[in-house]
C-alpha cells in the first residue's frame, strides 16, 4: 500500500493546486486523513479517469479566466460594504436618537451579512479553482 499511498499523496497535492478542472481544494485534508485505511488505498490506487485528463476546447479556459476576472472585480468593488453599512447604522441611530437598533433591523442585518459571507465564500472558491 506504500506505493499506492505515494501516488495518492501526489494526487492530493495536485488537488490542492488551484485550477478550473481540479478537485475542490476543501476535499484534500479530508482525503489525507482517511488514506491510512487499506480499503481507501485500494479505492484510490486505480481511480476512474479524472477531469484533468479531459481536453477542453480553447474557449473554456479563456471563458474561465474572463469570468474569474469579473468575479474578482465584483469582490474587490464590494470590499467596503461592511464599513458603509456600519456607518449607515450609526448615522440612523444618531438621527433617531436611539442607542440600540430594533430586532427587525438586527434580523435583516444578520441575513444580509450571512448572505454576503456566503457569496464571498463562493466567489473565493471559484477564483481559487481557476
Amino acid at each position: 500500500c506504500r506505493n499506492e499511498r505515494q501516488r495518492q499523496w501526489q494526487r492530493l497535492q495536485q488537488a490542492k493546486t488551484p485550477r478550473a478542472h481540479g478537485t475542490p481544494v476543501r476535499l484534500s485534508p479530508l482525503l489525507l486523513s482517511v488514506t491510512d485505511t487499506p480499503v481507501v488505498c485500494r479505492y484510490y490506487a486505480d481511480p476512474s479517469p479524472s477531469t484533468a485528463q479531459i481536453k477542453w476546447p480553447p474557449q473554456v479556459p479563456d471563458y474561465n479566466k474572463r469570468f474569474t476576472k469579473v468575479l474578482e472585480t465584483i469582490k474587490s468593488r464590494h470590499d467596503p460594504t461592511v464599513t458603509t453599512v456600519a456607518q449607515g447604522v450609526l448615522e440612523w441611530k444618531r438621527v433617531q436618537g436611539k442607542r440600540n437598533i430594533g430586532l427587525d433591523i438586527q434580523a435583516w442585518l444578520d441575513r444580509f451579512y450571512m448572505s454576503r459571507i456566503g457569496i464571498r465564500f463562493l466567489i473565493g472558491q471559484r477564483t481559487c479553482l481557476v
